[in-house]
């Protein structure tokens, strides 16, 4: 069960990786054509997703019984996290949008993991200070 914990957990830090807004931009600034809007927002919402579920994989692991205290976990839910409480401000401040559940749950969550393993990982008590929630005030 925790081999495909791992697995599943570094498959969707992968795609939040690969379709991270901010590392999408700094790729398609060496382009001379601009990508088509219709793609941006594919994959913003693709990376949301991704960033959703490794949170709520983990929170599931833990509720069955998983050790998920490795720093690997520890740094994908940081990213998973930053991803999803960025959208969520972003969302917000820009667009006038309330925040979706959909990405309040899994931020909460991502917190929460984060909190636990603080106990156990002196840097990852560090990493919730680089998720930019405190904007959500």
């Amino acid at each position: 069960m925790q081999h495909a914990v791992f697995a599943s957990i570094v498959f969707h830090l992968c795609h939040c990786l690969i379709s991270h807004p901010f590392l999408l931009a700094l790729r398609l600034q060496n382009f001379t054509v601009k990508a088509p809007p219709n793609f941006l927002s594919k994959t913003y919402e693709a990376c949301c997703e991704h960033a959703s579920k490794i949170p709520s994989l983990l929170h599931r692991a833990q509720k069955a019984g998983c050790h998920v205290d490795a720093s690997v976990y520890a740094y994908s839910t940081c990213v998973a996290g930053s991803i999803l409480f960025s959208a969520i401000i972003h969302g917000r401040e820009s667009m006038g949008q309330v925040p979706s559940q959909q990405l309040l749950e899994p931020g909460r969550h991502s917190l929460e993991i984060l909190d636990k393993m603080g106990h156990f990982w002196e840097y990852v008590a560090k990493m919730v200070c680089l998720i930019p929630v405190r904007a959500m005030g």
